[in-house]
């Protein structure tokens, strides 16, 4: 396959991710409320895992140097869409719980998987009255 395929489909992928995250954002003007923002950054993370994937396997398959320049970047894309995630406090109950579902079926480990918790401490649902 070629590099400038290869290219375009992490191209596409990362469209699709700018596109997941201002749905939600019209989505949540429309309905005149805030949507819980890590949606976005699971749907984003998703994208850019999924682009990361597609780019390793053809920078292993292949000696072209455009396909392994491609797959930095699409790592290094997917590792910003990580942090993202890690970092984004969801704001409801339907967004802890996805948040967690989504962590645990990605298997985060190590520090990942602590930021990710010390994050969701910040959520209203953990907060009282007495800490």
């Amino acid at each position: 396959m070629s590099a400038i395929r290869s290219y375009r489909i992490l191209l596409a992928a990362g469209l699709r991710a700018q596109l997941s995250v201002r749905i939600w954002e019209v989505d949540a003007q429309a309905n005149g409320s805030a949507l819980d923002p890590i949606f976005a950054a699971i749907d984003c993370h998703r994208a850019a895992a999924k682009a990361n994937e597609l780019a390793q396997r053809r920078a292993d398959a292949s000696e072209a140097q455009a396909n392994k320049l491609a797959a930095d970047r699409a790592s290094d894309a997917n590792t910003a869409a990580m942090l993202a995630l890690i970092a984004t406090v969801p704001t409801t109950a339907a967004g802890l719980r996805a948040g967690l579902r989504y962590v645990a079926a990605k298997g985060f480990e190590g520090n990942d998987l602590v930021e990710f918790i010390r994050t969701l401490l910040h959520s209203r649902h953990f907060s009282t009255d007495t800490d």
